[in-house]
């Protein structure tokens, strides 16, 4: 449907000499989204937990990560995006990963419910059509992920798995 917006979201621990927490959640709409301004309250009050900081840096970082430099547009509407993290208290640093895999969750799960039966329109999954092309132009160009995977001979189709399956240019 194109009523339901794209989803990401990850998390990560890694560890060499230093270890740290990553991750991050963003949507992407293809469509007016009614719930941007409670995505991203309820978003803020789940860092705001843990530091009221994070919401700010991290949404700063995520809407910076997610802007497609070559059309100058945002990929979406944002959400957070943080790596490095590591306070000095492991078990914090883990709680506040679990917070951001718990709030993806429940607000995925409402996202979809609420909106799966909504009717669409050719007009409509034209625009997710177009909206997904961004999607794979900033997997291809951008995302750190992809392009190390890429370049380090990883598995092809395992790196592209998450480019959409149907996308249009105009």
């Amino acid at each position: 449907s194109p009523h339901i917006p794209s989803m990401h979201f990850n998390t990560r621990f890694l560890q060499t000499q230093k270890e740290w927490f990553g991750g991050g959640i963003d949507i992407t709409p293809c469509l007016l989204f009614d719930n941007k301004k409670n995505y991203h309250n309820s978003f803020r009050a789940v860092c705001d937990k843990f530091d009221k900081k994070y919401y700010p840096k991290f949404k700063t970082w995520c809407d910076d990560y997610f802007f497609l430099k070559h059309r100058n547009e945002p990929r979406g509407i944002g959400g957070i995006f943080f790596d490095y993290l590591n306070t000095d208290d492991w078990e914090q640093d883990f709680e506040f990963v679990i917070a951001v895999g718990q709030f993806f969750m429940k607000f995925s799960i409402e996202t979809i419910s609420s909106l799966k039966e909504k009717k669409w329109n050719n007009f409509e999954k034209n625009k997710q059509l177009l909206k997904r092309s961004r999607y794979a132009e900033f997997n291809l160009l951008y995302d750190r992920g992809t392009r190390f995977g890429l370049e380090t001979g990883g598995n092809i189709d395992a790196i592209l798995m998450s480019m959409p399956p149907l996308a249009k240019w105009e």
